[in-house]
């Protein structure tokens, strides 16, 4: 999809995968031979994105995850690096509601 985009071998975690932007980089990212790992809170949404992944000749795996629950995320995060080794590429596409400027942000907050 993006010409001379190479990604063969290369293990990308997208949060935000299930719809809009991050689900739009996880397609393109496997077109380019990276193996997926989509992060997001619909089952049915990564289901479906994991499907269309599979179907164009690509790897992909799903995990069902609030990134603003901490234990949550670092539990897939643990099955992640335990499944791949490494995270070559991290597409932090979450959206969150900011109610403070990041650098003054808790990680509660977060």
């Amino acid at each position: 999809m993006i010409p001379n985009l190479h990604l063969a071998d290369k293990v990308v975690v997208v949060t935000g995968a299930s719809r809009g932007i991050g689900r739009s980089i996880a397609q393109v990212f496997a077109a380019a031979g990276a193996t997926i790992h989509g992060i997001a809170r619909s089952v049915e949404n990564l289901e479906t994105l994991q499907r269309s992944i599979i179907e164009n000749g690509g790897n992909c795996f799903t995990h069902a995850c609030d990134v603003s629950d901490l234990e949550n995320l670092q539990s897939v995060m643990g099955e992640i690096l335990s499944e791949s080794k490494v995270v070559d590429i991290l597409i932090n596409n979450a959206g969150i509601y900011a109610t403070a400027a990041v650098r003054n942000m808790e990680l509660s907050q977060w």
